[in-house]
């Protein structure tokens, strides 16, 4: 099976497994679903992903994986630069660390040192924890756990994503949210407490910002099979990046949207711009300094770097939307100043 179009590069020619999770059923199946060259056994992962002086972009050409057992940490408060839908309880897990896809703009080249891959494959210890912990309670809580990879483009490899559906189907005050970028929806009795928030953006916008990712008219199909299966959908159109002749091809992005869709089955549609905070934008161009992001104006304010003349294309936007889908289900995420 192949995971990841690379130029030329075998994905996962090398897999390191940690010693304390090779004998794990997910390690089992996913080696089973891999033609690699090479199996290494580690001790703990971070003796590969956290090494000094990697090549994060040349990794991210041909990532290789790692496979180990997460013993701590199962759950996270949910960071400031993401919206949290006026939820109070707001955490997030990270199941795997990195992403099949390249996208420029990914603020994980500012936070691993490493562009490969680690899967901790006790999916099942992430779920008792929040379950033990989180869940305690009957106070609503709303858990994203797909920030740091996506979880629903993996899921042909690790089926981790089934027992995250039947921990909602468990528990009415929990909303989840899973953020894709997948070109596939094959989960035929979504809970509707599960929230599939797609990640789209013009053609032109993929084509230029986010390598190896579906395009939009094959995530459009995939909305469509979502739809198709009642699952409780979000539109995310984030981060907003900015583009030759932008107000065209957001116009027609949005036309296209919503002449394909009817925008009010969706749960909501949230709007936001490229924004990652001072320190971390720091190490984000020492990794990559030629990447598209920085060919355009850059601002920082106080809290966050961003682009300085994002706010119009934002509102511009919001205004198409609102020819197609109630006021109501659009959200724009506001930075503070």
């Amino acid at each position: 099976m192949h995971y990841l179009k690379t130029s030329g590069a075998k994905p996962f020619s090398h897999i390191y497994i940690e010693k304390g999770a090779a004998h794990h059923p997910n390690t089992q199946a996913i080696l089973q679903k891999i033609n690699y060259d090479s199996l290494i056994y580690i001790d703990d992962y971070s003796q590969i992903f956290n090494r000094h002086h990697q090549d994060f972009i040349a990794q991210k050409r041909s990532p290789n994986l790692i496979l180990a057992r997460k013993k701590q940490d199962f759950y996270y408060d949910g960071s400031p630069y993401c919206e949290n839908f006026g939820h109070a309880r707001f955490y997030y897990t990270g199941i795997i660390m990195n992403c099949l896809y390249d996208c420029s703009y990914c603020y994980l080249k500012s936070i691993y040192p490493s562009g490969h891959i680690v899967i901790f494959v006790n999916n099942e210890d992430f779920i008792t924890s929040v379950e033990e912990d989180l869940l305690s309670s009957c106070e609503p809580l709303y858990l994203a756990i797909s920030y740091d990879s996506d979880l629903m483009a993996l899921d042909p490899l690790t089926h981790f994503l089934g027992p995250w559906l039947a921990l909602a189907k468990r528990h009415a005050n929990l909303t989840i949210e899973v953020k894709t970028k997948a070109g596939r929806f094959p989960i035929s009795d979504p809970p509707q407490n599960v929230i599939f928030a797609w990640s789209l953006l013009p053609d032109p916008v993929i084509h230029l910002y986010e390598r190896h990712t579906p395009s939009l008219a094959t995530r459009m199909a995939a909305v469509s099979q979502a739809l198709r299966a009642h699952a409780t959908v979000r539109f995310s159109i984030e981060p907003v990046m900015p583009i030759n002749n932008s107000a065209r091809i957001y116009r027609d992005f949005i036309d296209s949207l919503g002449k394909q869709f009817d925008l009010n089955q969706l749960l909501d549609i949230n709007i936001g711009g490229f924004r990652i905070s001072g320190k971390q934008f720091k190490t984000f161009y020492k990794k990559d300094p030629t990447c598209p992001v920085f060919a355009w104006s850059l601002t920082e304010s106080t809290c966050d770097v961003s682009y300085a003349d994002s706010d119009a294309l934002i509102r511009q936007i919001e205004r198409d939307l609102k020819s197609f889908v109630k006021p109501e289900k659009i959200i724009v995420y506001q930075t503070a100043p």
